[in-house]
């Protein structure tokens, strides 16, 4: 089961789509404050965040957090096409 948080829609969806058709569980969150409200609620495997939903995350999990992202400035093109990697 993995959580997404990010508050663009259209990429949290294509996202969605994609590990849909892999049958992997997802959830979505717009924000940091509604992952911890998701993640009080539900067990993950993992989290996907929006580097912008680190502001609302506890201090001792941003200074948990890796400093660069991995993916970043994907357009819904390249994500699918990195998605089918998964």
């Amino acid at each position: 089961r993995i959580l997404l948080v990010d508050d663009e829609e259209e990429l949290a969806s294509a996202l969605a789509e994609r590990l849909n058709m892999r049958e992997i569980v997802t959830d979505w969150a717009t924000t940091g404050e509604e992952a911890l409200q998701k993640i009080d609620a539900n067990t993950y495997d993992l989290a996907v965040l929006d580097i912008s939903a680190r502001r609302d995350l506890p201090d001792e999990w941003r200074a948990a957090l890796p400093q660069h992202a991995a993916l970043a400035a994907l357009d819904v093109v390249d994500l699918d096409h990195a998605l089918l990697r998964l």
